[in-house]
């Protein structure tokens, strides 16, 4: 199949482009009714089909995983946690819909107020494919459409009890057909020459031999294939791009990444071999995924709880081992890089076990490739609600990466940035305090975020999505000497925050028209522009990197660090400059066409507040009230200081149009 006949097979992105990874997987949370329910999540089944696979999240109480496919048919269930064949509640997954699924009562998947995670892959050409067939008990080939050799291939008998079986392209350095595992159990990979009759799969078939566990005469079997992008992929507008890779890592005990060549939002990780003492214990299969969190590690480790594991081979709730073995210890994560994952250190044993053994992994792109067509696509700004663990105290139409919020505009508070990388930790823009936490934060939804459960209606959050050329967010711990940091922005950044996390530091501030030798300070009410060599390394940052130096602001040894990157994006957001010339009325051109919906304005030749205006509390053809995020003061509506314009804003205020002075702006369209 053609990647023009993958577009016109499956759901398409907007103006019938091609394939973006949201078209043919996304991770959905629900809750529980007890009740018939749609899930909604734009997946399109209707089309080539694919693969809906459930975990409830909260507690093994009815924990098992429930796996259906479009080939086999509605509601007939199995589980990757058993050997038990195929089942057929009524009541369980009841349709595939053209933008999700329909499910039942059924306890397995939707017990009233249980918290249930939903895998969605279609089958796309090189990503994923099914194919159903009948045993014959002799060595012989399986034909698949997934257009290339597939990284990962899972078996299940679905007319009798029987054991998954697992390839993995990287199981072995040199034989991996020689080898199987079983999904269901903690066995490392055995070798094995007859169960993929030690033949490697292709583009178009996989082998099996005559082991019961895939090929007994007259059963009838499902293989899920996986595919392996390795430069080779069909995705994103230019029909280039990479989605899903598998691969392998050896352990060493120390920390370390491994380069996947994208961030992952879904990974799947197991250890291939057994320790010197033939301990199984750590061979559970585990799986992360972005919307529950694949995170990085706060600055204290040892706190880390934000990264939820759940085990493709057991019925406990997330995080926790239950009734799989083990040495009970729940730090036990893969966290994300812009480039792949790292590995913490020995102490979190379950994924970088001390002694080189060795790890595979399945991964999958995290985000879209296409940059957004409309600001509301990937920023929307909201007063809280009332929420739970179904309803995000601020609501979003899209799934939320990181957020400023302020506690009661109309009273002295802090102003918090947080993000879904870094869970439930957060840092104050307008003071040096380092990072802090607060277990309210939860990223757990599909659109918006929740801080707590208070309705407070002066209770705002501005929220933005990371995507192409709008806006991303990076983590790195210092080294001390210059260096580059990757980022995913697909073009250069042309203004970032930086803001060391774990001590007490300065929020330091990149913009294109300072240039690589200044810095500015998020949280000063004092600082104009300074000039450092040191902070940038003196090097403008690119499409794919962005350059840090030896200021311990940015990149001192040992510490953590996160930085928010934006850029100015056609029709969507714009970061510029202006200069001053003291009059009313200066328009300020973004390219908009309604006017903006977000505006900051630093003065940057003197020292001044950095301002921030919103049409949801008002822009208007009036006094327009602003909050600063440099400073705790009450929300301020004395003074008529921006006013709307089509293409982008109106200054008229003496502080954001002081004459002569350089302005620096971020808006974002309305």
């Amino acid at each position: 199949m053609t990647a023009s006949k993958i577009v016109a097979a499956a759901a398409s992105t907007a103006g019938g482009s091609a394939l973006d990874i949201d078209n043919v997987f996304k991770t959905t949370v629900y809750k529980g009714t007890g009740s018939a329910q749609t899930i909604t999540n734009g997946i399109d089944y209707s089309g080539t089909g694919g693969l809906c696979w459930i975990k409830k999240r909260n507690n093994a109480t009815n924990g098992d995983h429930a796996l259906f496919d479009t080939v086999r048919g509605v509601t007939k269930r199995i589980r990757s946690n058993t050997t038990d064949q195929e089942y057929s509640p009524s009541d369980s997954l009841t349709a595939f819909n053209n933008n999700g699924f329909s499910i039942g009562s059924d306890v397995n998947i939707n017990t009233n107020n249980d918290r249930y995670v939903a895998w969605n892959f279609l089958k796309t050409e090189k990503f994923f494919d099914i194919v159903q067939y009948t045993g014959n008990g002799s060595a012989r080939t399986i034909a698949h459409n997934l257009g290339s050799a597939p990284g990962m291939i899972l078996v299940k008998r679905t007319t009798g009890t029987q054991n998954w079986t697992v390839y993995h392209k990287f199981s072995d350095a040199s034989s991996p057909q020689a080898y199987y595992s079983r999904l269901n159990d903690t066995i490392k990979f055995v070798n094995d020459t007859n169960m993929w009759n030690n033949t490697a799969p292709t583009s178009t078939v996989f082998s099996v031999g005559t082991d019961s566990d895939n090929n007994t005469n007259g059963e009838t079997y499902i293989a899920y294939l996986f595919a392996h992008n390795d430069g080779d992929g069909i995705f994103g507008p230019d029909e280039d791009q990479d989605i899903i890779k598998c691969g392998s890592y050896q352990s060493t005990g120390t920390r370390f990444e491994v380069n996947v060549g994208f961030e992952p939002q879904w990974l799947l990780v197991k250890r291939v071999s057994e320790d010197t003492e033939g301990n199984q214990d750590y061979h559970s299969w585990a799986i992360q995924d972005e919307i529950r969190g694949i995170g990085v590690a706060p600055y204290n480790q040892s706190a880390f709880a934000h990264s939820h594991i759940l085990w493709a081979n057991g019925d406990a709730g997330e995080g926790l081992r239950g009734d799989l073995g083990g040495n009970g210890n729940t730090d036990i994560q893969w966290m994300a890089t812009p480039t792949g994952f790292s590995l913490p250190d020995s102490s979190k044993v379950e994924c970088n076990r001390t002694g080189n053994y060795r790890y595979i992994w399945v991964a999958i792109r995290r985000g879209k490739i296409a940059p957004p067509e409309s600001a509301s696509d990937v920023f929307d700004v909201d007063r809280a609600y009332a929420g739970d663990d179904n309803t995000p105290q601020f609501s979003s139409t899209f799934k939320v990466d990181f957020a400023i919020d302020r506690y009661n505009r109309d009273t002295t508070n802090d102003t918090k940035i947080t993000s879904r990388l870094t869970g439930t930790a957060f840092i104050a823009t307008n003071n040096t305090n380092s990072e802090g936490g607060n277990s309210q934060y939860d990223w757990a939804f599909n659109t918006g975020y929740r801080n707590g459960s208070s309705a407070d209606p002066n209770w705002y959050a501005w929220m933005w999505q990371r995507a192409p050329k709008f806006c991303d967010v990076a983590c790195w711990i210092g080294t001390g000497s210059g260096r580059t940091i990757s980022h995913s922005l697909q073009t250069a950044p042309e203004m970032m925050w930086v803001r060391k996390r774990n001590a007490t530091e300065d929020f330091t501030v990149y913009h294109a028209a300072k240039g690589s030798g200044f810095y500015l300070e998020l949280n000063s009410t004092t600082t104009a522009q300074s000039a450092s060599s040191a902070m940038w390394n003196s090097t403008s940052p690119t499409s794919s990197v962005f350059s840090v130096g030896t200021h311990g602001r940015t990149n001192g040894s040992g510490g953590n660090y996160i930085g928010y990157l934006f850029s100015s994006l056609a029709g969507v957001s714009k970061v510029g400059s202006y200069t001053g010339d003291g009059q009313t009325g200066k328009q300020i051109d973004c390219g908009f066409t309604n006017g903006a919906r977000f505006v900051l304005i630093k003065d940057t030749t003197n020292a001044g507040h950095w301002y921030l205006w919103d049409s949801e509390r008002g822009i208007i053809a009036g006094n327009d009230p602003y909050l600063l995020l440099n400073d705790t003061d009450a929300e301020n509506s004395n003074g008529d200081n921006v006013d709307p314009y089509s293409a982008g804003f109106i200054v008229n205020g003496p502080a954001n149009n002081v004459n002569g002075s350089t302005h620096i702006f971020y808006a974002i369209a309305a």
